[in-house]
């Protein structure tokens, strides 16, 4: 794997070679590995001792802070973060082969020189330093009581559908697939943990794409073939939507009051009872949509305030609820397609967001149409607001790990200007998918492809990768507090994760 998205690490600066002309140990077993296999039973502490340690990397020296001599030298070095770079482990225990004892033997590395330097290692040796690093995460696992997940992802699939924002597409089409990226073969769910640490609390037929509540008690979470599945606080429930299509986004407003969107511009709402689609009402817009006014495009975000409800989707889609039905605001025609809506948010009825395809967008409720925002330079896929006692936060996280924070020194005048996104200062290499802050601490979380979770606290701009109990795609995140929080995604099954 090449990509990854947040691992604390160093430049090591390391593995320097001190005496390039001294041979290489022998490997212990004296196997070969010309493929570049994963060898077991070598002797990389032996080796490293022979290519990089005396002078550079023992407990005197210790170049880039690394200390490659003083036994046990894989537990002191598991989970650790590097002297000079933030986005790199030394010996990473989710992304074992993207641990930078191994990255660093490579050409050309991900950042500095190849180590050691004067002499690179060969497939062999390359092979043993791999296997020992695997053995060393095994062994932390069991003595951390980290979770067991399976990291081995299907290759390419940290790629596919991330960082091409700008990719064409083909006009009239909106494949909701390059939003939340494919879905493998490859369940990767662990059992449940004790509390304090994330677990794998059920696993679904059906990838997830959403999950939002009203509170602890009255979750919902939606997803491919029209899965919608409630908690009701103990237990996780499958609610039949009637639909055979793809739900990506859900917003209960109350326990009798729960919105859906999806494929091909369904809206659904459950009253309680059960689901039903929407009515819709004719438009203005002329954006071929169907005679009885619904879109065609797909639909991706949902929002709703009391009886305001706003849906977003391909296009620039943008309908909103008037009376008992649903009418189009804004569309694109298909042969002339506006950038794609993903997510909404909407801080009060007068300031709606949405973020998509490298845009952000503003709306104040009543305008004929977004008012496009700068700042987004990847596809944004989620978005999140707290009311921190410093001042408002709105942060967007999207493709390459990017995580947006806006600023909230406009002039309060719509279009709010100058819209003043800034990055944060982190790294991230593979795509969040969704975000969530509590109400008033600007701490939360984000998640995205291959079970990657970050903790983040956005004042503080504090970012922290925890392990993970699963290599699913994870695609939606919500909570009451930060130890009451769930995460749900997918491959060809869907994950429900709790942190608690």
């Amino acid at each position: 794997m090449t990509s990854r998205l947040f691992s604390f690490v160093t430049v090591l600066g390391a593995l320097v070679a001190c005496d390039p002309t001294t041979p290489p140990p022998p490997l212990r077993d004296g196997g070969t590995s010309d493929d570049g296999g994963v060898l077991t039973g070598c002797d990389a502490p032996a080796l490293f001792a022979r290519s990089c340690v005396a002078g550079c990397h023992d407990p005197t020296q210790r170049q880039g802070n690394l200390d490659l001599q003083t036994a046990p030298v894989g537990a002191r070095h598991l989970n650790v973060r590097s002297s000079g770079r933030a986005d790199y482990l030394v010996i990473d225990p989710e992304l074992p082969d993207e641990s930078t004892l191994v990255l660093k033997l490579n050409l050309p590395p991900p950042f500095g020189s190849q180590m050691p330097l004067g002499r690179a290692l060969s497939t062999e040796e390359r092979a043993c330093v791999l296997a020992w690093v695997l053995d060393v995460v095994d062994a932390g696992r069991t003595d951390a009581g980290f979770e067991s997940f399976d990291a081995g992802v299907d290759a390419g699939s940290t790629d596919a559908g991330t960082s091409d924002a700008g990719a064409p597409r083909d006009a009239g089409t909106f494949d909701a697939g390059a939003f939340w990226g494919p879905t493998a073969d490859d369940a990767g769910c662990g059992p449940a943990s004790d509390a304090g640490r994330w677990c794998v609390f059920q696993v679904v037929p059906e990838p997830l794409y959403a999950v939002r509540g009203t509170s602890s008690s009255d979750i919902w979470a939606v997803g491919s073939r029209g899965a919608a599945y409630h908690y009701d606080g103990t237990l996780w429930s499958r609610s039949d939507a009637g639909v055979g299509v793809t739900l990506f986004d859900v917003f209960p407003v109350s326990s009798t009051d729960v919105w859906a969107v999806g494929e091909r511009g369904l809206v659904l709402r459950f009253d309680g009872q059960g689901w039903s689609p929407a009515s819709w009402m004719q438009s203005s817009v002329d954006a071929g949509l169907l005679p009885s006014g619904q879109p065609t495009w797909d639909l991706g975000g949902v929002w709703a305030q009391g009886s305001e409800v706003v849906v977003a989707g391909g296009g620039g889609t943008l309908a909103r609820r008037v009376g008992s039905s649903m009418q189009v605001v804004q569309s694109s025609h298909p042969n002339r397609p506006e950038p794609d809506l993903i997510r909404l948010f909407a801080r009060s009825p007068t300031e709606w967001w949405a973020v998509g395809d490298m845009s952000i967008r503003e709306w104040n409720g009543s305008a004929a149409d977004w008012t496009t925002g700068r700042g987004a330079i990847l596809r944004m896929f989620g978005l999140a607001f707290s009311n921190h006692a410093s001042g408002p936060i709105l942060v967007a996280v999207g493709a390459d790990g990017m995580m947006l924070r806006y600023s909230f020194t406009d002039t309060g005048t719509y279009p709010w200007q100058p819209p003043s996104w800034s990055a944060d200062a982190l790294e991230l290499r593979r795509d969040l998918r969704a975000v969530w802050l509590g109400a008033t601490s600007g701490t939360g979380w984000a998640v995205g492809l291959d079970g990657q979770i970050v903790s983040t606290n956005i004042p503080a701009t504090r970012h922290r990768r925890v392990v993970t109990p699963t290599g699913d795609h994870l695609l939606g995140v919500w909570g009451t507090g930060p130890d009451d929080v769930w995460a749900v995604g997918g491959r060809s099954t869907g994950v429900l994760l709790r942190k608690r």
